[in-house]
């Protein structure tokens, strides 16, 4: 059993730049790798900075990081060496990559330099296990690959000919932070805006051309002939108002939190509005919270909305938990309010899995 580290560096740009290092990590024998829940597998160390001077290395929790998370892998970034004055943030991007060569499963994170080694820096909900271990295109010849992009954002002091230094303090991950807090400040202002979306005695004020931008739907909405084009207003009845936030906080900002309570109610209102990013970030979500008390309904709205990757990881969890749900309550009901097409699919999965 053994790992290999590849590594790319890509540099650019003068005065505060953003470096970036992409490593990737394989692990060969995935299933051969007998570990006890809170231990782990670590990669080759990796380096970054102009002369290497910053260690790194992940951390696999293949039984995952503790007993609450158990179901789960956790996968966790370290740095060696907190003393990163030359940079303020880490742009964190980390993902399996799948047989044909694709991102899979990807988290991205910005952290502070402050935060990294503590809780912030551990992913305990990484992937399913049963989602993993039972998904032929992530695991290839019992082989792992997992790819860890990171990019900082360096100070570097330029000095010209005139033998002025241009000091300039905003980085370029600050600049992008800024410009989601203008559009931020957009939407919760309405003096440029020039239409208003009513939900349920509540008004949103919105802008045109910034909602047609991102979905298909409203772009057809604003273009046709239908009497919102001349009342500049539209009634939407079928979606809530905390769900409408998160749309418009995703259509503006390019980023939704908090997604806990409410991810599966904005799956259904991103399918609606073809918000096909919101509509992953839900999926994701909803994977990591999958339980023996909701797999059934995250299976039923899978099938109803086209969510593929929560369909697979649903399924999966099945396989893994089959016979604790044979034995609930209520299992063979449970069953019976699944489609026929939805039924096949997870029978499919149980003939060709070895026993």
């Amino acid at each position: 059993m053994h790992s290999t580290m590849e590594v790319v560096k890509k540099c650019g740009l003068a005065c505060i730049t953003i470096t970036e290092y992409e490593f990737i990590w394989i692990i060969e024998n995935v299933k051969n790798h007998r570990l006890e829940v809170g231990q782990y597998l670590e990669s080759p160390k990796f380096k970054t900075g102009e002369n290497g001077e910053f260690e790194w290395t992940m951390d696999l929790y293949l039984a995952g990081y503790d007993m609450k998370n158990k179901d789960h892998v956790g996968i966790r970034i370290y740095l060696y060496d907190k003393i990163t004055k030359f940079f303020k943030h880490v742009n964190l991007e980390i993902a399996l990559i799948d047989k044909k060569g694709k991102k899979n499963t990807t988290i991205n994170a910005l952290l502070d330099k402050d935060k990294l080694n503590e809780e912030i820096s551990i992913f305990k909900n990484f992937i399913l296990k049963s989602y993993l271990f039972g998904v032929s295109n992530l695991l290839i010849n019992d082989q792992l690959k997992i790819v860890c992009r990171i990019s900082t954002d360096d100070v570097v002091d330029q000095i010209f000919s005139n033998k002025q230094v241009i000091d300039t303090s905003l980085s370029i991950l600050q600049c992008r932070n800024a410009q989601m807090d203008n559009f931020k400040n957009l939407l919760n202002n309405d003096k440029f805006s020039d239409f208003v979306l009513k939900v349920k005695g509540t008004e949103f004020p919105v802008h045109k051309a910034i909602l047609a931008a991102h979905s298909r739907v409203f772009a057809v909405m604003f273009d046709s002939d239908m009497r919102e084009k001349s009342d500049n207003f539209a009634l939407i009845e079928d979606v809530e108002v905390e769900v409408m936030h998160k749309l418009l906080h995703f259509i503006y900002v390019g980023q939704v939190d908090n997604l806990e309570e409410l991810a599966d109610t904005v799956l259904m209102a991103a399918d609606k509005y073809e918000l096909d990013g919101l509509k992953q970030q839900c999926e994701e979500q909803l994977v990591k919270q999958l339980h023996i008390d909701n797999v059934y309904e995250c299976l039923r709205l899978a099938d109803d909305y086209g969510a593929h990757k929560l369909k697979d990881a649903a399924i999966q969890f099945l396989f893994g938990n089959a016979q604790e749900l044979a034995d609930a309550e209520h299992f063979k009901q449970l069953i019976r309010s699944l489609s026929a097409d939805l039924l096949a699919d997870i029978l499919c999965v149980f003939m060709t899995k070895p026993s």
